[in-house]
């Protein structure tokens, strides 16, 4: 017969390993913590996921209640993306969050798209923290004409240097992306409308990059044909 614990205090880790040794072989593997949550009980976690552009990310799962759980969200190049809250009931193991994770990355990221064009593209002045400065030397249009199409999108191509739109202007990027693969021209680039700066800029964040990813060297080519 197996000897009995005593009541005592355990360093981080002993108390498993004890019961470990002490257990019956049929007993199983009895949980980890992990520092990340109690037995089975998934409290925080951290992992990779994969946003609808092709490109990979992390995810940060905190749980504030049962059903109150907080994914937060940063691109492969670090950038921090909008938050997502599940606010249901959902499995409270690893395997559960990373499904949910996988899950709302793409509400995330589409998410990310509609903050670029309200926050960024479509900004009239400089933020006060001073995270941006206009760039005068970007300039390649009049004031009314950025004011117009602030945030709108168009197939563009690089002309001297300079992103210019060709035929319509879209509210939706992805009227733009159905646009682009209809046309079938590589030479063309679906651009938002830079108001703060006056200028067509190719968005960070695009559904479309899955299938085609603009890149300075392609851009490059453009301007010396």
């Amino acid at each position: 017969m197996p000897k009995q614990l005593r009541y005592t205090s355990f360093k981080p880790g002993e108390l498993e390993q004890r019961l470990r040794e002490f257990a019956p072989q049929s007993a199983g593997t009895i949980p980890l913590t992990n520092g990340r949550g109690n037995g089975s009980l998934c409290k925080s976690h951290t992992f990779a996921v994969a946003f609808p552009d092709g490109k990979s990310g992390n995810c940060c799962y905190e749980r504030k209640g049962p059903s109150w759980h907080e994914f937060r969200y940063s691109y492969a190049d670090g950038a921090q993306m909008p938050k997502q809250v599940c606010s249901e009931r959902m499995g409270s193991d690893f395997h559960a969050v990373e499904r949910k994770g996988a899950e709302l990355a793409k509400a995330c990221y589409l998410e990310a798209i509609r903050a670029e064009r309200e926050n960024y593209f479509r900004r009239a002045s400089e933020p006060s923290d001073g995270s941006r400065k206009r760039r005068p030397e970007r300039y390649g249009m009049k004031a009314q004409r950025a004011k117009e199409s602030a945030g709108l999108y168009a197939l563009c191509r690089m002309w001297n240097g300079v992103l210019t739109p060709v035929g319509t202007l879209y509210e939706e990027i992805e009227r733009a992306n159905q646009a682009w693969r209809e046309t079938g021209d590589m030479r063309l680039v679906v651009a938002c409308c830079n108001r703060l700066d006056r200028c067509w800029e190719v968005p960070k964040y695009n559904t479309l990059y899955a299938e085609f990813a603009p890149c300075a060297e392609r851009e490059k080519e453009e301007t010396q044909s």
